[in-house]
Order: structure tokens, then C-alpha cells, then sequence
């Protein structure tokens, strides 16, 4: 059976990684999240298919590396995830279709 690769990407501090946990049902381990840190792959079965989860760390230094013509992160996915905080809208000021622009975008500073 093919095994599927879904990327969960977006800017910093948009939920991806809490997504994830509650997709596996560990909503314990929401309490404690930490930004993520480069890319984090773990393997679960969603509707009976076997699917390797990518987590992509939203800060600006990880997406110019997923851009990067040698990284294999968005190499072959199945699907891919855009995550948006639509709360925060310093951040919905900095997303854009093209993924292109989203290595260059400049998040603000936090106050």
C-alpha cells in the first residue's frame, strides 16, 4: 500500500504542531508545545492509510530551507497544508499564495 507524505507548513506559532498532536489524539502534549524546530516526520495511519507527517518549522530560517532546490521537504507530498493563525493579523499580512514569497516575507517583532 503506498505510504502518503502530507507537509504541514505555514509561518511561526500558526498550529501545525498542534494540529498534529490532536490528529493522533495526544491532547495531552498540548500544554507544553514548543515552536518546532526544522522538520519533525512521524508515521500514522489516517482512514486506514499509512501517512508520513511532515512538521515545518514556521520561522523564517527553516522556510528558505525548504525552498532550497536540495531540500526534500515539499519533494513528492501527497498534500500540503497551509497553516494560518487567522487570529493574528500581523501574520495574515505576511502569507501569500506563491510559496516563493513566503522564504523572503519579514515577520514583525514581537512587542
Amino acid at each position: 500500500m503506498k505510504q502518503f507524505k502530507v507537509v504541514f507548513t505555514g509561518l511561526s506559532n500558526a498550529g501545525k504542531t498542534s494540529i498534529l498532536k490532536v490528529l493522533d489524539k495526544q491532547f495531552h502534549r498540548l500544554a507544553n508545545m514548543v515552536p518546532t524546530k526544522g522538520v519533525e516526520r512521524s508515521l500514522s495511519t489516517i482512514l486506514g492509510f499509512p501517512v508520513t507527517k511532515w512538521d515545518l518549522g514556521g520561522q523564517e530560517q527553516y522556510r528558505q530551507e525548504y525552498l532550497s532546490p536540495k531540500s526534500k521537504a515539499l519533494l513528492e507530498a501527497d498534500l500540503l497544508v497551509f497553516v494560518v493563525d487567522i487570529q493574528d493579523w500581523n501574520c495574515l499580512l505576511y502569507t501569500s499564495p506563491s510559496p516563493r514569497d513566503l522564504s523572503t516575507s519579514r515577520m514583525p517583532s514581537s512587542a
